[in-house]
């Protein structure tokens, strides 16, 4: 490369962004908020800055075809998408929910508290809880619905929340939804929470939320050390592994098999919409816990149940998860050639997974890079504030199982050209 990458500082030179719109819209009429929104939006739009809503226009895959504005489609290698195992597009997966199909139709219009609970949901539900090797789960229509059950049911106000602090957005709404007290503890910091947990005066039940994957730094958590904090401080861990079941474990069990955690007090969140590439989320745990949350939780006792045919697909994605193990591996294989591959450039944390986030170098326009990218084959994603903070925004690259070594090689070619383009441009200190 032209220029180096390693040790730069992060300033933004996006100058018109949703967190200058957040400060200009503070006290000002409604009306005028939309008004000043669509100012802000389609002076992008004008600018070719945006690369949000682009349009697949093909099954999700290792190449997609995408439009961009309205633009004819173009074939894209998709590093872009949470399909870590490749189950998006898969033929048995579809040979099976194809059959479901035509057995039972494609959905129940129901909750499961009502008309809502079939003979599969409660098949599925079994097969779950014996991944995550307890007793009983439960499932929701969505990935962020099961975040805001699982706070917002299991918490009461007498009770206290830690939780990290690059924890979901959904997590953070399931506090605002349930009204409790709650105190965030440094990223992956266990002396932090432990410090948090010693000097709290909450006379109710401590509960800490974690992730096992982080989805938007690509680290992971560091569990077991977590857990046993959670049993000394008679704390009840609540497990985001959203990105981690299906992915992390000899056999796809998620974060707790890849730590070999024994049994305990732990309650497990999961969704459908990473590696099983539909959409849903459960949560896991005793069977008494379980109960009390379906009469509880309200995003699930008020919501229709996930439609037949997804529970079909999610089926065929556990007979996968268990007897092709050779995903996951090749999971990380890819990724051990790309962390090799990529060393000229600064992550925002160490690759442990499908997940890599690339720092952008100083005076490089994120938006710009993404729509260079996409200009010359390669679906990213450009993450910006409020998905994470205003200084750190990243290019998140997600490996699927059916990626190339090439394909790699092809991107690290893409970036450097799009990076130093922007770098020969800018004015010499």
């Amino acid at each position: 490369m032209k220029h180096s990458l390693n040790g730069i500082n992060k300033e933004s030179v996006v100058k018109d962004d949703l967190h200058s719109m957040k400060i200009r819209e503070q006290n000002v009429p409604f009306r005028d908020k939309v008004k000043q929104f669509k100012k802000f939006i389609h002076g992008l739009e004008r600018a070719r800055q945006i690369s949000y809503y682009r349009m697949i226009c093909s099954p999700m895959d290792r190449v997609v075809s995408v439009s961009l504005n309205g633009e004819k489609p173009k074939e894209l290698i998709m590093f872009g998408s949470n399909n870590y195992l490749g189950f998006a597009n898969d033929a048995y997966i579809k040979q099976k929910v194809k059959k479901s199909i035509d057995k039972q139709g494609i959905g129940v219009a129901g909750p499961p508290i009502l008309n809502g609970y079939t003979k599969n949901h409660n098949s599925l539900e079994k097969r779950l809880s014996d991944l995550k090797g307890v007793e009983d789960a439960m499932i929701f229509p969505s990935g962020f619905q099961t975040n805001l059950g699982m706070v917002s049911g299991l918490i009461s106000s007498d009770d206290i929340l830690f939780y990290d602090q690059y924890s979901h957005a959904s997590t953070n709404d399931g506090l605002h939804l349930a009204g409790i007290s709650a105190n965030k503890f440094k990223h992956n910091d266990v002396a932090d929470l432990s410090d948090l947990l010693s000097h709290s005066d909450s006379t109710g039940q401590a509960f800490i939320a974690v992730e096992g994957l982080y989805s938007m730094d690509g680290d992971i958590s560091p569990l077991d050390e977590i857990v046993n904090l959670a049993a000394q401080k008679n704390s009840i861990c609540l497990l985001d592994d959203a990105h981690g079941t299906g992915l992390l474990g000899e056999n796809g069990k998620g974060a707790m098999e890849l730590f070999s955690i024994p049994k305990a007090e732990i309650v497990h969140m999961g969704t459908f919409s990473k590696s099983f590439a539909v959409n849903g989320g459960f949560i896991a745990g005793n069977k008494d816990l379980i109960k009390y949350l379906r009469y509880h939780a309200r995003p699930y006792m008020f919501s229709a149940s996930l439609s037949t045919a997804i529970i079909a697909a999610i089926h065929a994605g556990l007979d996968l998860v268990e007897s092709e193990p050779w995903r996951r591996i090749r999971i990380q294989k890819l990724k051990d050639y790309a962390v090799e591959k990529m060393s000229g450039f600064e992550f925002i944390h160490k690759p442990e997974s499908a997940i890599l986030a690339i720092k952008i170098p100083t005076k490089v326009n994120i938006r710009e890079s993404c729509l260079d990218l996409h200009h010359m084959g390669y679906f990213v994603n450009a993450v910006e504030y409020p998905a994470v903070p205003k200084d750190q925004e990243r290019l998140r690259i997600s490996l699927m199982v059916n990626h190339k070594e090439d394909d790699i090689d092809g991107l690290i070619e893409a970036l450097e050209t799009s990076f130093n383009k922007q770098l020969d441009q800018c004015p010499s200190n």
